[in-house]
C-alpha cells in the first residue's frame, strides 16, 4: 500500500493545484432486496473509509455527497451526477454501493438496485428530463436577523451582562432542488470586524464590549473572515413548502476549522425567497478562544455560546 505522501504527490501531478480537498459522491442504491451486498469502496488507495475519516495524516480535506438512489429523491442523485460531469465537483472520487438482488427479485423486478432504474409499482424511470433545475438564492442581510449570545460566570454573574451581538455584515447563497433540500448547499462568510452590540447597554460598556471582542476575542486583524461552507444538507418535509433540516458543514473561525458541525433549522421556501430559522450552541475553546474575564476573574463569560438565526435569501 502506498504512503499517503505517495499518493498526495500523485494526484497533485494529475491536477493543476494543489491537492487540498477532493469530493466524494457516494452513492447508496440498497433498499432491502434480500442480495448481496456490494461496496465498491476499496478501489482506492488509501482506501474510501480512510478519506472519509481522515485516518491517515496529510490526505486532503473531504466533501461528502450521501444520497440515497430511490425514486422519491431521483433528482437529487441525478443533479450529484449533472454537478459531477460539469466540473463542479472536481477532483471528485464516485463510491457505488448497493445491493445485487437473487434471482426471486431480479424475475420481480427489484428497483432498488443499480441493475434497474424504473420502480414497477407506477412504471416510472429516472430520466435527466425530470431533473429540475437547481436554484441559486442570495443570502439578504438586510432582511436577516442573526445574533449570538455571550453568558456571565463567576462570583459576580448576578450582576453582570449578557450581551447580545449582531451579526450583520456577511454574504454568501444557498443551492437547492425546488421541493427538495436534499443535496442542497450553503455558504457564508462573515465580516468579524462588524459584529455590534445590539442590546440596550451604556455607550461606555458597549464600546468597551465591542472592543474587546475585536481586539482580544476574534482578533480580527489576523482573522478578519468566519466561513460556514455546508458538506450535507438532509431534509423532511412537514407541509408544502416547509422543511426541517439538519446542515453538517465546516466552520472556520479565529482560523481554526471545525467540521462536522450539525445546524438544525426550520426553512420555508416560496418561488423567489428561502427563509431559514434555528440556533445552536457552540464553544470558544474549540476554536482556540480564551474566555474573557474581567475584574480579576470574578466576572467572566462562559465558554459556550448560544447563535440565534432568522437568515432570508432571495432568488438570483
Amino acid at each position: 500500500m502506498k504512503d499517503a505522501g505517495d499518493v498526495r504527490h500523485e494526484n497533485e501531478q494529475r491536477f493543476s493545484q494543489p491537492l487540498g480537498e477532493i469530493e466524494i459522491l457516494w452513492l447508496n442504491g440498497g433498499l432491502g432486496c434480500d442480495g448481496e451486498s456490494v461496496a465498491m469502496t476499496g478501489a482506492t488507495q488509501p482506501s474510501v473509509e480512510d478519506l472519509v475519516m481522515g485516518a491517515i495524516p496529510g490526505l486532503p480535506k473531504v466533501k461528502l455527497h450521501n444520497p440515497f438512489l430511490a425514486y422519491e429523491n431521483g433528482d437529487e442523485f441525478l443533479n450529484l451526477f449533472r454537478r459531477a460531469a460539469e466540473g463542479r465537483l472536481e477532483p471528485f472520487i464516485l463510491v457505488v454501493e448497493g445491493s445485487i438482488p437473487d434471482e426471486e427479485n431480479k424475475q420481480e423486478g427489484c428497483w432498488a438496485s443499480f441493475g434497474a432504474v424504473s420502480r414497477p409499482a407506477v412504471g416510472r424511470t429516472f430520466m435527466s428530463e425530470n431533473v429540475a433545475e437547481v436554484v441559486r438564492h442570495r443570502l439578504d442581510a438586510g432582511q436577516s436577523r442573526f445574533t449570538v449570545q455571550a453568558f456571565a460566570e463567576g462570583l459576580f454573574s448576578s450582576f453582570g451582562h449578557n450581551p447580545v451581538i449582531a451579526i450583520s455584515d456577511f454574504e454568501g447563497e444557498v443551492e437547492y432542488v425546488p421541493g427538495t433540500l436534499e443535496g442542497g448547499r450553503v455558504r457564508m462568510t462573515i465580516q468579524a470586524g462588524a459584529l455590534a452590540v445590539s442590546d440596550d447597554v451604556k455607550e461606555k460598556d458597549r464600546l468597551e464590549i465591542e472592543r474587546m471582542m475585536r481586539d482580544d476575542v476574534l482578533e480580527v486583524s489576523k482573522y478578519p473572515e468566519i466561513v460556514f461552507e455546508s458538506t450535507s444538507v438532509t431534509a423532511s418535509r412537514i407541509a408544502e413548502g416547509r422543511y426541517r433540516a439538519r446542515v453538517i458543514g465546516d466552520l472556520t473561525l479565529h482560523g481554526v476549522t471545525q467540521r462536522n458541525i450539525w445546524i438544525s433549522a426550520e426553512v420555508t421556501t416560496s418561488e423567489n425567497n428561502l427563509r431559514a430559522q434555528g440556533e445552536f450552541p457552540l464553544k470558544q475553546t474549540d476554536y482556540k478562544i480564551k474566555p474573557v474575564s474581567v475584574a480579576g476573574g470574578t466576572l467572566k463569560v462562559k465558554n459556550e455560546l448560544k447563535f440565534k438565526f432568522d437568515i432570508v435569501a432571495s432568488k438570483q
